[in-house]
């Protein structure tokens, strides 16, 4: 009976200490290389998107100033509306 328990710690350590870490990281280094590759046309498109996002930022950070300027409460005000 010892010897089954010995058998068990064995067989399970190497299954969860062994096999199962080699095998996710087989699964997933294969998945990852599986991955289509973005090109140029990609590349332009998500630079003008970065690009586009950076505006509006800005944007936002102007209207945010003006209504700061113009109506320094609104902010407070805004959340109240929310929480009823």
């Amino acid at each position: 009976m010892e010897y089954f328990g010995i058998a068990l710690v064995v067989m399970f350590g190497t299954l969860f200490g062994l096999v199962l870490p080699l095998w996710l990281i087989l699964h997933y280094w294969s998945k990852r290389r599986n991955l289509p590759v973005a090109g140029p046309d990609e590349a332009v498109r998500l630079q003008r998107l970065a690009h586009t996002a950076e505006r509006l930022s800005q944007r936002v950070s102007a209207l945010e100033a003006i209504l700061d300027n113009q109506s320094p409460g609104w902010r407070d005000q805004r959340g109240a509306s929310h929480d009823r």
